[in-house]
């Protein structure tokens, strides 16, 4: 089953209309209870608050394996993980 994740948010201004490249990427995922969750992901689409990323979660029924897309806010993903303070 694919899971939304409370932190997903689609850009206000709109979405860039095509791929814009395949940036390797680590995100940042809460769920509704508030508890993280970092994934490695790919960058595809960006505007300059947000980004969509491909990732590999729970996948569908019959499809463990499948990507998910999710748009996030640029804060929560990052090309090296850092250590959080």
């Amino acid at each position: 089953m694919v899971t939304r994740y409370a932190n997903e948010e689609h850009p206000p201004q709109g979405i860039p209309p095509n791929n814009m490249g395949r940036i390797q990427v680590f995100v940042r995922f809460v769920d509704d209870a508030g508890a993280e969750r970092y994934l490695p992901a790919t960058a595809m689409r960006w505007t300059t608050i947000h980004v969509m990323v491909s990732y590999v979660g729970e996948g569908y029924p019959g499809r463990p394996n499948a990507a998910s897309l999710a748009w996030l806010r640029a804060e929560d993903v990052w090309r090296v993980m850092q250590r959080r303070r």
